[in-house]
């Protein structure tokens, strides 16, 4: 027979800090690597080659985002 754990809380508390540990590390590696990409793209726009090296997601985001500035101003001209 296996013994049973009287206290659930310790092996749980040891299982959630473990959790934490480990999705932070996974998650810091996410945000350096997204942060990287975005540099990059910014490097890559203000030496002027454009968006050659622009990602397809990327490329889709940046055009919504001219379309809406375009909508703005002429909204601010009327």
């Amino acid at each position: 027979m296996a013994p049973e754990v009287e206290m659930v809380f310790i092996p749980a508390a040891i299982v959630g800090i473990f959790a934490y540990m480990i999705s932070t590390i996974f998650l810091s590696v996410y945000d350096f690597s997204a942060l990287t990409i975005l540099h990059c793209f910014c490097l890559d726009e203000s030496q002027g080659s454009g968006t050659r090296n622009t990602p397809d997601g990327l490329k889709s985001f940046l055009e919504k985002d001219e379309e809406a500035e375009k909508m703005e101003e002429a909204n601010k001209i009327e």
